[in-house]
């Protein structure tokens, strides 16, 4: 696909016009990329590392106003069981994860008791980064020392609340996504490094198929 779409940067796909225009979205590719057209020509967007994309530069820009996360309530408070270790790591950091927008509590020697958590996040993604999540967290140590992590920080959460390959999604929501990213910082590429989209114009595609010839 490389050898074939163009690997420049967004201003390949502003070729003359005023901003970004990522088109309109036909649909999913496999579940996992969107195709979408222009005037111009054809665009394939990954999903997840566009979606990735946004969450990071939201996250980014309520930490650069506010120097905390927005969080959400827990519909049950959610109890997860770690070391004794953990639990004292965790309690000693615990105005971290509340800047971070996780609200807990030690319960027990072995227990923790989490009420909230960012919001952008879903319950389900929640329980599955909150444990690799709090090493990078806990290695911070203070919250002057915060801003050396931050972007490693909010790159993981921003990763792990974006839509996955194989979530099924439709066309308005396809293009909800694209007028997203068009309007996103950074938009060509995700809080990884990967690409976010990729365009073939018309005239490539006119010379791959001998159109004219």
């Amino acid at each position: 696909f490389d050898s074939l779409f163009s690997q420049t940067k967004e201003q390949d796909l502003k070729d003359g016009l005023d901003q970004i225009d990522l088109g309109t979205a036909i649909g999913q590719i496999h579940d996992i990329f969107i195709l979408s057209q222009n005037s111009k020509g054809i665009i394939i967007v990954d999903m997840h590392a566009a979606h990735e994309r946004i969450n990071y530069e939201t996250l980014k820009s309520e930490w650069d106003k506010n120097k905390k996360i927005p969080s959400q309530q827990t519909m049950v408070p959610f109890v997860i069981n770690i070391s004794q270790d953990e639990a004292e790591n965790i309690q000693n950091n615990l105005k971290l994860f509340e800047a971070l927008g996780f609200e807990i509590i030690r319960s027990s020697e072995r227990n923790i008791t989490i009420y909230g958590y960012p919001a952008l996040l879903k319950e389900t993604n929640f329980k599955e980064i909150f444990l690799p999540l709090t090493e990078d967290i806990t290695a911070v140590e203070t919250v002057e020392r915060i801003e050396e992590a931050i972007e490693k920080i909010l790159a993981t959460i921003a990763c792990k609340s974006s839509l996955r390959a194989y979530d099924n999604i439709s066309l308005k929501e396809m293009n909800l996504l694209l007028r997203q990213i068009e309007s996103t910082k950074n938009s060509g590429y995700c809080s990884h490094g990967r690409p976010v989209w990729r365009f073939m114009s018309i005239a490539e595609l006119d010379r791959i198929f001998m159109r004219g010839r």
